[in-house]
């Protein structure tokens, strides 16, 4: 039988791979938040710690509002991706297939690969935080998994801070990219003088 446990841990994958399907700026946000949100709610189930709940709904509504104003002040179509939607949805299925077939911890690889992907196979500098979402999640888990979180109970908040620290840093310099240069695709951050 599945437990919540394995319930959120398929809707937190299913969220990973339905980002890499969305077109709209406004749609990712809408995901990402989702997904950091599940996230929390799978933390709690593992640990019981209610503020994990709290943190990770924050974080969700940092991304929400992140992304809405990336939106607002660029275009709310992203770049195409550097393969298909569809190609990269499909290679993202096969390679959770393979990890879930033969992998030792597949929730985490799942995830890490997830990330992995996004990060290499996006065009769009707003897929760039969400594949370092993914890989932070996946690491953070890992270490929830295997009982080693240093710094016991407060490493947690550190994770959730950084978090929004991430998403708020990101949001600066990806609208800083399009006031430039009037595009957000990855190549153009390689031109930024910094």
């Amino acid at each position: 039988m599945i437990g919540i446990e394995g319930i959120l841990l398929a809707s937190v994958i299913g969220s990973a791979i339905a980002l890499l399907l969305t077109k709209s700026v406004k749609i990712t946000g809408l995901v990402f938040g989702c997904h950091n949100i599940l996230y929390g709610f799978l933390k709690y189930s593992k640990e019981g710690n209610l503020a994990d709940i709290a943190l990770y709904v924050l974080v969700g509504a940092v991304i929400v509002a992140c992304y809405f104003y990336i939106s607002k002040a660029t275009k709310d179509e992203e770049e195409r991706p550097i393969l298909d939607r569809m190609l990269s949805t499909s290679l993202c299925l096969v390679v959770v297939a393979i990890v879930y077939a033969f992998g030792v911890l597949p929730n985490v690889t799942a995830l890490f690969a997830i990330g992995i992907i996004t990060l290499f196979l996006s065009a769009d500098l707003v897929k760039i935080p969400v594949g370092i979402g993914f890989i932070k999640n996946a690491l953070h888990l890992l270490a929830v998994d295997a009982g080693k979180i240093p710094g016991g109970e407060g490493s947690g908040y550190v994770v959730g801070i950084s978090a929004i620290i991430l998403y708020l840093v990101a949001s600066y310099v990806i609208i800083g990219v399009y006031k430039e240069y009037e595009s957000r695709k990855v190549s153009d951050l390689m031109k930024v003088r910094w």
